[in-house]
């Protein structure tokens, strides 16, 4: 996991214990990223690296989406990112309100 400018990105790999099952294709890598739009709003990504997907066109109707992320102070947001990095878990959470909202991902 490293941050960047606008965010968090990280590489996940699937872990041995998990290739086994015959029932689902696995995915051995996927990639998680989160870029900081603006000090209230953040867009976070789960997606596979190794093949492109379509992705709705959003743009046009979400001009956040249209520059590239801004640098935020991370004093200035309004919200918190906690990565586990052992055991691929994330949260974001309101700082004023302390809620979160936890996703969990077994890789």
């Amino acid at each position: 996991m490293k941050s960047t400018e606008s965010g968090i990105e990280a590489v996940l790999q699937l872990k041995e214990s998990a290739k086994s099952t015959k029932f689902v294709e696995q995915l051995d890598t996927l990639k998680f990223e989160v870029n900081y739009l603006t000090e209230n709003i953040l867009r976070f990504k789960i997606f596979d690296p190794k093949n492109k997907r379509y992705e709705v066109p959003v743009q046009k109707n979400f001009p956040l989406l249209l520059n590239p992320p801004k640098k935020t102070n991370e004093n200035d947001r309004t919200y918190s990112v906690n990565v586990d990095k052992t055991n691929f878990q994330f949260d974001i959470k309101r700082k004023n309100h302390n809620s979160s909202t936890k996703m969990l991902a077994f890789f």
